[in-house]
């Protein structure tokens, strides 16, 4: 924290020792004899214990050399003397950034640019704070600030390029850490930015690459093996990952990220129980772990400890997990009398989610609220067919609104338990006429039972986390084909999107009826449902929208079940009309799909 230019001690016309001292003093620091510079400013202190340069100076010193208490006591004096020094502030604000009090921090280096608004220190302090406070676009744009003068300073570019990554901004981020390695080849640091930019990209092998190479720089760091412990898991070496974080944890047992990633691990392989004694060591070591308390509310919710699981899955919106599509600048509704008042409900994460819980907004309304949903595109013409929204939209603006609550918050305010869920359907509704239009499409009944399938969800590609988990819940419809060799079934393609191509590739183009080109939206494939008399879906959002409709859904589910289905149950509380077919072990889809045909076989002579 060597600030040059600031060492020029004004001269006193009373004490010309002072001054003496001061500049001798000064020579000191800028030359990097902090020992030598300290022992000069407490001389000085000594004879004026309240000489504002002195303090100012010994302040800097001590933050500069991690005595960050003793340099804010010092500089919080200097500063009451002269609230008008940028120097001064900045200094202050480094000392809370040392002590990862961010706000703080970013009060103080906003204080600096009022006073100096080009001064670029404080510039990186601020991107610094922001950056940790998770205000991630914000950090991005005081660091391009910054980089515009410092276009030759490497730590610069690679803080830069991880604020980009955080922001989701990948391939700028790559643009950064490329000039960063320019001006400073063979750093650990950059390696793992790099890596973690590539796993976002789902670039796996070159992101383990790039891990190897940090561990050679920096053997053994525990920052480096986490990471790499998640590639691996990530690319399905799972083994190699728990070594991995074994390696961590073998030298510090308590690492509450290496135990969380255990957890992960474990999780992912259907071992609740022992995911679960991981999670628990991370939060006695650190309770407010985000990762650990996001995946122990997912448990808690598969064991129908509901009480318990909806508070803790409330830390997702604080962590990133759950997305937050907008309205920071108001209130979040924290269940009280909300009679009167306009709600607007919002959805996030996927539309299976959406579709699950806007059953809440009914509750809402039976309160008094109006209701708006704000929901994707997708989502429009479907939930304007649902009474109890008053208004359906994909923006808004704040007037419109008095109070906001995300779509998957209501649960928890609500208070629901497992014997509360609501489940009276349908809550969910085809518009008629969209339904009589199918009539007009669909082919001729034949006095075979019509039955739809969906055989993959959404692979989300972009969202490598989401990807891994939808390679464990999908399949392939050359899966199904022992189903097209039950007597009496007609089979409809309910699948969107590009896997449509693998009717043509199973020579199944003859066998099944696929009107999904003519589909537009979930209010079409509300309606084309209504003509059938059964679904068979993996856990996609399908399913939700035929138990929402009420009709008869028969769900196949992968060994790590999803949290909503509970544990070991061929029901379901959330829809009754739902019949869960789950893996024996993992990926055991050959034997789900037999259950599946034998149950058909029986449901297609009733």
């Amino acid at each position: 924290m060597r600030n040059k230019g600031i060492f020029q001690p004004t001269a006193s016309p009373t004490d010309g020792l002072i001054t003496e001292q001061l500049r001798l003093g000064a020579e000191h620091h800028q030359a990097g004899r902090l020992q030598e510079a300290e022992k000069v400013y407490r001389a000085v202190l000594a004879l004026d214990p309240t000489q504002a340069m002195t303090l100012r100076l010994l302040g800097g010193l001590c933050v500069q050399k991690g005595d960050n208490g003793q340099g804010l006591d010092y500089l919080q004096q200097a500063l009451a003397q002269t609230p008008n020094r940028h120097d001064v502030h900045h200094n202050i604000a480094s000392a809370w950034r040392n002590l990862r009090v961010w706000d703080r921090g970013l009060a103080h280096s906003e204080a600096a640019l009022r006073l100096k608004p080009d001064y670029t220190a404080a510039q990186i302090s601020m991107a610094h704070c922001l950056y940790h406070l998770e205000r991630y676009q914000d950090s991005v744009a005081w660091f391009h600030k910054a980089s515009l003068v410092e276009k030759d300073k490497a730590s610069l570019w690679l803080d830069y390029g991880n604020a980009l990554r955080k922001a989701g901004r990948v391939q700028e981020a790559m643009d950064c850490y490329d000039k960063s390695e320019k001006l400073a080849p063979n750093n650990a640091e950059l390696l793992m930015g790099r890596g973690a930019a590539l796993w976002d990209m789902a670039r796996l092998d070159e992101a383990l690459a790039c891990y190897d190479a940090a561990l050679a720089l920096k053997p053994g760091d525990f920052n480096v093996l986490v990471n790499m412990g998640t590639t691996l898991w990530s690319i399905g070496r799972t083994d190699d990952a728990l070594d991995v974080y074994g390696q961590v944890l073998s030298r510090d047992p308590e690492h509450s990220d290496a135990l969380t990633n255990c957890g992960v691990v474990y999780l992912g392989l259907g071992q609740d129980e022992v995911a679960r004694d991981y999670f628990q060591r991370a939060l006695d070591k650190a309770p407010a772990h985000p990762n650990a308390l996001w995946n122990m509310a997912l448990i808690k919710l598969a064991d129908g400890d509901y009480v318990d699981g909806w508070r803790l899955y409330e830390t997702g919106l604080r962590m990133g997990q759950r997305g937050v599509s907008l309205v920071p600048y108001k209130q979040a509704w924290d269940g009280s009398d909300i009679r009167g008042k306009r709600l607007l409900v919002w959805g996030e994460q996927g539309l299976g989610d959406s579709l699950q819980f806007i059953r809440y907004a009914q509750l809402c309304k039976q309160r008094g609220a109006t209701i708006h949903a704000l929901m994707p595109a997708p989502l429009q013409r479907l939930f304007k067919q649902c009474p109890y929204l008053d208004f359906v939209s994909t923006s808004v603006n704040p007037q419109d609104f008095d109070e906001h609550i995300s779509v998957m918050s209501l649960p928890h305010r609500l208070g629901t338990t497992l014997e509360t869920v609501p489940a009276n359907i349908p809550y969910l509704f085809a518009d008629p006429a969209d339904v009589s239009k199918w009539e007009n499409v669909i082919p001729p009944r034949d006095g075979r039972l019509r039955i739809g399938l969906v055989w993959a969800g959404s692979p989300r590609k972009e969202q490598l986390a989401a990807n891994i988990v939808d390679q464990r819940r999908s399949m392939r419809l050359k899966d199904f084909l022992p189903l097209f060799d039950v007597p009496g079934v007609q089979i409809f393609n309910l699948q969107f999107g590009e896997l449509r191509a693998e009717i043509a590739e199973n020579g199944l183009a003859d066998r099944m009826v696929d009107l999904m080109p003519q589909v537009r939206d979930f209010a079409d494939t509300a309606a084309l449902v209504q003509h059938l008399d059964l679904v068979i879906s993996v856990d996609t959002s399908t399913a939700h929208l035929v138990g929402g409709l009420g009709k008869p859904i028969w769900i196949l589910s992968r060994y790590d079940a999803c949290w909503r289905w509970l544990r070991n149950r061929p029901d379901s509380p959330w829809y009754p009309t739902a019949r869960i077919f789950g893996q024996r072990k993992p990926s055991d889809w050959p034997w789900v799909v037999e259950q599946v045909t034998t149950a058909l076989r029986t449901f297609s002579i009733k």
